[in-house]
Order: C-alpha cells, then sequence, then structure tokens
C-alpha cells in the first residue's frame, strides 16, 4: 500500500504542474479576449452616441423650415435611440434590413433641396457615413462572445486539477488517507478561487447583464439630450414617438 501511495504520488507530482500551466494560461486568454471585447465595445457605442446626438442636431437645423422632412428624421433617430435601448442585436439585424434608420436619413440628405447649406450636407454624409461604420464595429463586438465549450474546456481543466490535488493530498496523508486540516483549507480555497474566476469570466462574456455590464453613463446623456431636443424642439414637439416596439408574437408565447 505504502508503494501504491507513493506511486500515486509521484503520479500526481508530474501531473499537477501540466495541468495547472495549461490552466493559467488558458484564464488568461480568456480575461484577455473578454476585456478586450469589453473595452471596444465601450468605447464604440459612446461614440455611435455622441455622433447621432450631433447628427441630429444638424438635421433639425437643415430641415427647419420643412416640418414633415424634419420630423421624418427626428423619428429616424428616436428609432436607433430605442432600437439601441430596448432591442436585441437580433431585432436590430431585422430593422437594419427592412427599415434602417440610417439609410432613412441618407434618402433625407439626398432629397434636401440644392439651396441648402453644402458644408452641413457634406458633414452629415460624413456623420451618418460614420454612424454606418460604428453601428457594424458594435454588431461585429457583440457578435464576439465566447462560444458555451469555451466554458466547457475550463470547467473541464479545473475538474482534472481538482481532481488531481485530492489524489495528491490521499496519497501523502498520514492518518489513514485523511487529509491535514491545512490541506482540506487549501482544497476549498482553490474551489472558491475557481468558481469566482469562472463566474467572473461568464458575466464579463454577457456585457448587457450581470455585474460587469457596460458603462451607460456616457451614452445616456447623448440619448437623454435626443430626447430633451426632440421633446422641445417647436417643429418636432409630441409628434416624435420614443416608446418601446412589443413584438406581439413574443407576449403571446409568454
Amino acid at each position: 500500500k505504502e508503494v501504491d501511495d507513493n506511486d500515486l504520488a509521484t503520479l500526481t507530482n508530474t501531473f499537477l504542474p501540466g495541468i495547472s500551466i495549461v490552466l493559467g494560461t488558458y484564464f488568461s486568454l480568456t480575461i484577455t479576449i473578454l476585456y478586450d471585447r469589453y473595452s471596444k465595445m465601450q468605447e464604440v457605442v459612446n461614440l455611435e452616441a455622441s455622433v447621432l446626438a450631433s447628427t441630429c442636431n444638424s438635421l433639425l437645423y437643415l430641415f427647419e423650415n420643412d416640418q414633415e422632412k424634419a420630423v421624418e428624421a427626428a423619428q429616424s433617430v428616436a428609432d436607433q435611440v430605442r432600437t439601441m435601448v430596448f432591442d436585441s442585436r437580433g431585432k436590430e439585424t431585422m430593422g437594419v434590413i427592412y427599415n434602417d434608420p440610417y439609410a432613412r436619413i441618407q434618402n433625407l440628405i439626398r432629397r434636401a433641396p440644392a439651396t441648402g447649406d453644402n458644408r452641413l450636407l457634406s458633414a452629415l454624409h460624413t456623420s451618418v457615413g460614420s454612424l454606418c461604420d460604428l453601428r457594424s464595429k458594435r454588431m461585429t463586438y457583440e457578435s464576439l462572445a465566447l462560444a458555451p465549450t469555451h466554458f466547457d474546456v475550463m470547467t473541464f481543466l479545473c475538474g482534472m486539477l481538482l481532481t488531481g490535488f485530492a489524489l495528491g493530498t490521499v496519497a501523502t496523508a498520514q492518518v489513514e488517507g485523511v487529509p491535514t486540516e491545512i490541506s482540506r483549507f487549501l482544497f476549498s480555497s482553490l474551489v472558491v478561487c475557481y468558481t469566482i474566476f469562472y463566474e467572473m469570466s461568464f458575466d464579463l462574456n454577457r456585457p448587457f447583464d450581470g455585474i460587469y455590464q457596460l458603462r451607460r453613463s456616457g451614452t445616456a446623456v447623448h440619448f437623454l439630450q435626443i430626447k430633451h431636443l426632440l421633446c422641445n424642439h417647436p417643429l418636432v414637439a409630441g409628434l416624435v414617438d420614443f416608446d418601446e416596439v412589443v413584438d406581439e408574437e413574443e407576449v403571446n408565447l409568454d
């Protein structure tokens, strides 16, 4: 039995360092990927909201003598704000296909009278083009979430390491295979650390839920600026709808 315990201890001492290196590298890679995605999404969302607020102000100035077009432009901006606040990526994708707010704004700018401010028209063309690029980047970053398989591999590696640690502890126990208190404490600490790290990684993978959500203060400021402008501008006040569109099919399923 002593020989078996020595063989088991030798096996685990050879096995554990390799698994530890692989798991540490995997943890580091996971956090790097998730924090990079998180920071890029934070930057591009704030930038898109900022450009959208500036574009909204310019559109109202461009159509200050045409209430119908001003309301249409304002509603397009409000639709995009509502989409970014309430809708999922799937709904936004369908909206881009069938009723793209940015495309509607571009069409309005193209139909603007030639006697208008050419510099303003040029700036608006550039702004709307930038909005399309920023939205494309944002939706790309949103789609780069880690697959469930990534977390399954992490769980498997953690399980292997904890199993090896438990076998090594039992093999080196001095009293009838019963681990010492310090061994049990270390094992419990490892379980807690791996659980916390897993939950943190899983939470970072969902930037719109949980604890590690995107900081929305900067984005909210620009959206509130847009809403305040559209609700108080004499041309469009009371004519623009910001309310969330409820999907009747989802309500019926619920």
